[in-house]
């Protein structure tokens, strides 16, 4: 029995270490990059202060009058890929109810970074947030002006990508306090931002006006209007029939709204909120 078992194990062993060496092994949580340019920031390094600071200290070097953005991928020390979840309403056809999806909603992303000498990436993101709004006159800039695509990559050992997300028109949202304390004598000072984005893509964002293939909306499933033959449902499922109207075209609904359909070229002829 012992043996069949230590066969069994060893076996099962073997079938995991041939899996992972199929599929390249494990990936490791510590390899990745974050890559992002911040919005309408100078490729040259204007900070005098830190530029005098650096100079009567004896640490002065002329890389340090260019920003160098990629000095971001080595600051960042942790990140996450975003999550996304797909919003459903409770649709109840016959006896018990089902979920249906309407939406998503993707969570926003969390960074952490190490904090430098001169506050390098606490300076960034102080910018950053004067050009989303001005905290003075409270007055707010377009999304085009802030927003940028953040691409975050996960890679190998070989640092090559092997998956990649681009959260696109990401703008920080919670710029987190930053701690201090007489008793930390040997802690890195670290700084935490949160992101949001209005969309993420997997590899790359898709090109500028194209959109993704439209689901069919409409399949025959029951009659809308008992003086007509149409016969549509939608994604929830059966739409029953409402014998107190009389529709003189198809309708639609989802989440409340309501969108009627041309009987003869099938394309929505105008849309509304509530009953129909």
């Amino acid at each position: 029995m012992a043996t069949l078992l230590d066969n069994l194990l060893g076996k099962s062993i073997d079938n995991l270490k041939t899996s992972l060496i199929k599929h390249g092994g494990v990936a490791h949580e510590n390899r990745f990059t974050v890559n992002f340019s911040p919005p309408k920031q100078s490729l040259f390094n204007l900070d005098f202060r830190n530029i005098v600071t650096s100079a009567l200290s004896g640490t002065f070097n002329a890389k340090n009058l260019i920003n160098d953005y990629r000095d971001i991928t080595i600051l960042c020390e942790s990140c996450s890929l975003p999550g996304r979840q797909i919003m459903t309403l409770d649709y109840q056809a016959e006896k018990h109810a089902v979920k249906r999806p309407y939406s998503f909603f993707n969570d926003e992303v969390n960074f952490t970074f190490l904090m430098t000498g001169d506050y390098y990436m606490k300076k960034i993101f102080d910018k950053w947030s004067e050009q989303i709004m001005g905290f003075n006159n409270y007055r707010l800039n377009y999304l085009k002006d802030f927003a940028v695509d953040v691409t975050i990559s996960q890679l190998n050992k070989k640092n090559l990508p092997i998956y990649t997300v681009v959260l696109h028109n990401a703008f920080p949202v919670t710029f987190n306090s930053i701690a201090l304390d007489n008793t930390a004598e040997n802690s890195v000072q670290k700084f935490s931002v949160t992101m949001a984005y209005e969309n993420f893509f997997v590899d790359s964002v898709p090109a500028e006006g194209t959109l993704p293939p439209a689901l069919p909306a409409f399949t025959p499933a029951v009659d809308l209007n008992p003086t007509t033959a149409g016969k549509y449902q939608t994604s929830f499922g059966k739409v029953p029939t409402f014998n107190s109207y009389n529709y003189e075209t198809p309708i639609s609904y989802a989440a409340g709204a309501f969108v009627a359909y041309d009987p003869k070229t099938g394309k929505p002829s105008n849309t509304g909120y509530g009953k129909p």
